[in-house]
């Protein structure tokens, strides 16, 4: 086995040691994406758009052994992400910048949902979705809200080395990376039925129901 493969997650540590010991991991390499192709690590491909390394075992729903997971996101194009918050605490730390070396970016959104009023038929706006995560750790959207004005929001740019963490469910963004991005991400396990809701423009078309 190579020597630069990723540590153990430790269960006796905080998601933010054990993340801080991945990333710290991953800023020391220096291709990250070749690593992780000689590691034989396991990929996926996120709905997004965006590819998904397993540095721990993937979540697999209330069945996850750890206390968190900790993957790598590459991105293989330009990313800008729907509006969305997250059903866990987790921590995202930028491990290389995209080709053009343009700052990643964070765009926090501040819906203040007990003051938004309807939209008029000849407005636009977005809808939002539920998400929730079943017992096999799949994601699933449902058309679950009122049409909505885009919320006030704030770009954050982050350099290589820098990362940030949001609240779950309340704390609203979305991200915008250049290809070639990678990006350090820990999460807590997903909890089966614990919805969150993601926010798309309603020109688009729906996100996948089930991925």
């Amino acid at each position: 086995m190579p020597s630069n493969k990723p540590p153990e997650y430790l269960n006796n540590l905080s998601l933010q040691d054990n993340f801080e010991r991945y990333f710290e991991w991953g800023l020391d390499l220096t291709d990250p994406v070749a690593t992780f192709q000689e590691l034989g690590l396991e990929w996926d491909e996120h709905p997004l758009g965006f590819k998904v390394v397993y540095l721990t075992p993937r979540d697999r729903g209330d069945a996850m052994p750890l206390r968190g997971q900790v993957r790598a996101n590459v991105s293989g194009a330009h990313i800008l992400d729907d509006i969305h918050c997250h059903p866990f605490d987790f921590f995202s730390g930028i491990a290389k910048l995209g080709r053009s070396q343009r700052p990643f970016r964070n765009i926090r959104y501040y819906p203040e949902w007990g003051n938004i009023p309807l939209l008029k038929p000849d407005e636009t706006g977005y809808i939002g979705y539920e998400t929730y995560v079943d017992y096999a750790g799949k994601n699933h959207t449902v058309a679950a809200t009122r049409l909505v004005p885009e919320p006030p929001s704030e770009v954050f740019e982050l350099e290589v080395g820098d990362s940030y963490t949001m609240a779950p469910i309340v704390d609203f963004h979305a991200v915008d990376a250049e290809a070639d991005t990678v990006t350090i991400f820990a999460k807590t396990p997903s909890v089966r039925g614990v919805k969150a809701l993601m926010l798309r423009h309603q020109d688009l078309p729906p996100p996948p129901e089930t991925y």
